[in-house]
């Protein structure tokens, strides 16, 4: 399976991260418009992959007035064809939550943000294998407070992370928690000790190497400028948990501080694109890290070819076969704002401009 939901930050006073920044013609990689959401357009949805097909869940978007969503779609790249699932059973619709898959075989979507500004802390687990009327069922509520732009992500497919977010009661977390799905029923999420994460949400993940790297987002109504890498092998010390700075040139530091970005990792490298910087203008540059090269081998960004489709933020990401997709989103909340399209990314092609279906 391939990891999608990404985007980690951490940052350290002495660690430096360097950035290949020189304006170029040839940019690398290229994008198509691939299928469109046989659904209405949406933003904040969650994604996860199980068995090489994507399924999208929940969201918002508009019908006369902003709506919030609980329907399930698999996504499969093969054929670029839409399955309709069961909805969440939860109790209202929303945006903004979580989702993660364990073990290639079942899903799992929780937290969000409702439409009377509900926050909410439910989980839930999806088995596309099973008959309709019985994909989902609720498991253990997520321990932490009720929250939503929260970063969600796993390790080897085998235990589910979920973290920072915003809250009612504390505001910006920086907590943690681990799920394990063959704990018993009460007893399936502990807070991952021996870290300490930069206070975030809207935050984004990718994975590379059974590590998570961390980025973006906000705090205190501003940008939170780190990169931050969690290696769950370690129980303890700056290997567990590594802040790596941002210092990048300033004509170009700004575009990789921001949020609501969707990231997603490709043979070893990860990719950040899309997303909002300040006044939630949407962005289309997209940057490729690669991992403990340069100074002091603290890795390297590099800008390839931007994203040809319609600016957005909140959209969603994952991989598949080497290749990266971003699928809807938004660019504000009118009856126009919100995305059904679904865009590939191949780092490997070269850049064509009007390359479509």
């Amino acid at each position: 399976m391939k990891h999608f939901f990404g985007s980690v930050m951490i940052t350290m006073a002495v660690a430096l991260t360097f950035c290949n920044c020189e304006k170029r013609d040839d940019l690398l990689g290229n994008w198509k418009n691939v299928s469109t959401l046989d659904a209405r357009g949406r933003g904040g949805s969650s994604c996860f992959v199980i068995d090489g097909k994507a399924y999208i869940v929940a969201g918002s978007g508009y019908y006369k007035t902003i709506e919030y969503y609980l329907d399930t779609w698999q996504y499969d790249p093969e054929t670029k064809s839409w399955t309709e699932f069961d909805a969440v059973p939860a109790s209202k619709g929303r945006a903004y939550g979580v989702g993660f898959a364990l073990n290639n075989k079942k899903g799992y979507y929780g937290t969000g943000y409702g439409k009377e500004g509900d926050l909410f802390k439910d989980f839930f687990e999806f088995d596309p294998s099973k008959d309709k009327g019985s994909q989902w069922v609720e498991t253990d509520s997520f321990p932490g407070e009720p929250i939503y732009g929260a970063l969600a992500f796993t390790i080897d497919s085998v235990i589910g992370y979920v973290g920072t977010g915003m809250t009612k009661a504390l505001g910006t977390s920086n907590t943690f928690y681990s799920y394990n799905p063959e704990a018993a029923a009460g007893s399936k999420w502990e807070i991952v000790k021996n870290i300490n994460p930069a206070k975030r949400f809207n935050g984004g993940v990718f994975i590379l190497d059974s590590m998570a790297y961390i980025i973006g987002g906000t705090s205190n109504s501003r940008y939170v400028q780190d990169f931050e890498r969690f290696n769950p092998s370690y129980e303890k010390g700056d290997y567990r948990w590594f802040k790596i700075s941002m210092d990048l040139d300033d004509d170009y530091d700004y575009q990789l501080y921001h949020q609501r970005a969707v990231a997603f990792s490709i043979n070893g490298r990860g990719y950040i694109c899309c997303g909002s910087s300040s006044g939630l203008s949407a962005q289309s540059a997209v940057w490729e890290y690669i991992p403990f090269i340069g100074r002091e081998q603290r890795g390297i960004w590099t800008k390839v070819a931007s994203f040809e489709g319609s600016l957005r933020y909140s959209a969603v990401g994952f991989a598949y076969n080497e290749v990266g997709y971003v699928m809807c989103g938004q660019s504000g909340t009118g009856s126009t704002s919100y995305y059904d399209d679904v865009w590939s990314f191949d780092p490997t092609e070269d850049y064509d401009e009007k390359s479509y279906k």
